[in-house]
């Protein structure tokens, strides 16, 4: 039987961890996140990472394992799951992805874009562009040089907007150039289950669980990662907020407020990615018969 990979995605909140778990003990196998800031160690509850018991339950892969201070890119992550996927194939003739990271999830499915090597001065000086001046003027310069890339990005977004410039600048080519040459990829089949509910209840759901890792002692964990404070890793929701908070930007209930809406601001964005590029099955939160069904139905086709 051909070796099948079964992705679970879903916004933040939407409690894809607990219902991979579920189905990775159902099928006896594995779970290899697809979350940007699980891999990194000493991030633990602000990430919402698996916990002691769930990984000793499953086996879990890509999660906690670059150290706090390293740099980790979609690329490297899709090096690093497609060597763990193929070796965990000699043993599970299923294998699980609990995916939370769109652009995580994409590689997995299409591959990436071959783009060329980044001349690392251009990359610093966008950057120090962007920090002395905001993304205003990068905005511009992107539509200028690259009109169809700038048509459909985040013109707010500068990470992405010093990554194409940056492309752009290094190779003389548009980027958007880049966007249709796709780079080889798995050749495994894929199903991808998409759990949907509405914006109320994960919005609710965002809320308490944002409440419960403060319970759990999130602002102590900050607080012994402040000599990590700049590394980018740092820089996201949960552990910026609370920066702020110990700098004495503002006060906690201020701080937990805007980490709970910065969450939901995720969420959304998260769910409008899935609407425009899931293609698969969409799924309860629920481990079922239904579910089981759907997945039994991809591993073992009927032949007609």
């Amino acid at each position: 039987m051909q070796k099948k990979l079964v992705i679970i995605s879903g916004p933040t909140a939407s409690g894809k961890s607990q219902l991979v778990l579920d189905l990775a003990q159902h099928y006896q196998t594995s779970i290899v996140s697809a979350d940007s800031r699980q891999v990194y160690k000493k991030l633990n509850i602000g990430t919402a990472k698996p916990d002691l018991q769930a990984m000793n339950l499953v086996p879990h892969y890509l999660v906690d394992f670059i150290e706090i201070d390293a740099e980790y890119s979609v690329g490297q992550y899709l090096m690093d799951a497609n060597q763990i996927i193929e070796e965990l194939f000699q043993k599970n003739e299923i294998v699980f992805v609990a995916g939370g990271t769109g652009l995580y999830v994409n590689a997995l499915i299409h591959g990436l874009d071959d783009f060329p090597m980044i001349d690392p001065i251009i990359k610093s000086n966008l950057t120090s562009i962007w920090k002395k001046e905001g993304v205003g003027n990068l905005a511009k310069e992107l539509s200028i040089l690259d009109p169809e890339y700038a048509s459909s990005v985040d013109l707010k977004n500068p990470h992405r907007l010093i990554r194409a410039l940056s492309v752009i600048k290094s190779s003389h080519q548009k980027y958007s150039s880049y966007l249709k040459n796709k780079s080889s990829h798995q050749n495994y089949p894929i199903l991808h289950l998409l759990i949907e509910d509405s914006r109320e209840v994960i919005y609710d759901r965002i809320n308490r669980r944002v409440d419960l890792m403060i319970e759990m002692g999130l602002i102590d964990e900050v607080k012994d990662l402040k000599d990590y404070w700049e590394c980018p890793s740092m820089k996201t929701v949960g552990y910026s907020e609370l920066i702020s908070y110990l700098k004495g930007e503002c006060n906690l209930e201020k701080a937990i407020e805007k980490i709970k809406q910065h969450t939901r601001n995720y969420a959304k964005r998260q769910m409008t990615w899935y609407r425009k590029y899931h293609q698969g099955p969409k799924i309860s939160r629920n481990f079922d018969e239904k579910l089981i069904q759907t997945i039994n139905d991809f591993a073992n086709p009927m032949i007609d």
